[in-house]
């Protein structure tokens, strides 16, 4: 069996990527989603479960999930924040952590990215955390050129997905 250079073989490896990409979905987001967004989505499903009214083993039951996909993504976060690659590509900044991460610039030729990537969030989020993303994207305005033109295309995300027409509309041409 071959062994990659951390240590973990490709099975393991295999497996590893699957659970964080299960607690990515369990919070509704799509991987490397900013930390504060995490937290956010993470508050508004615990809420919605404690207001389901729901026996006490299946309660605890859910919010053990959560809790456990929360530790996952998050420590995905920091671990993206720690590497090399992503503290030089945004100019010493721990990417995903501090601050909402533009579509950025670097050079290459721009991709046509579904709204659902542009917010971060998963195709099943609930209407409460597309609201919650929509905030994050409002709450930071641009400031340089490319910015701003990020920002425009991240505010036509956000009438996307919050008008639920329009996001039936998307989603059944996908």
């Amino acid at each position: 069996m071959a062994v990659q250079s951390n240590g973990n073989s490709p099975e393991a490896t295999r497996e590893d990527t699957g659970r964080r990409m299960r607690a990515y979905q369990l919070l509704q987001l799509k991987e490397g989603a900013p930390h504060g967004l995490v937290e956010e989505a993470y508050w508004i499903l615990v809420n919605q479960i404690q207001k389901a009214n729901l026996e006490e083993s299946a309660y605890a039951r859910q919010v053990g999930e959560l809790n456990a996909a929360f530790e996952a993504v998050s420590h995905d976060l920091n671990e993206r924040a720690r590497s090399p690659q992503s503290t030089a590509r945004n100019g010493g900044t721990p990417s995903g952590l501090l601050r909402w991460r533009w579509s950025g610039r670097d050079g290459s030729a721009p991709q046509q990215r579904s709204p659902y990537e542009l917010l971060h969030v998963d195709e099943a989020a609930s209407p409460e955390v597309i609201r919650l993303a929509t905030a994050a994207v409002l709450a930071r305005p641009p400031v340089t050129r490319a910015e701003r033109e990020d920002h425009k295309e991240l505010i036509l995300a956000c009438q996307t997905l919050s008008d639920p027409q329009r996001r039936g509309e998307y989603d059944s041409r996908m």
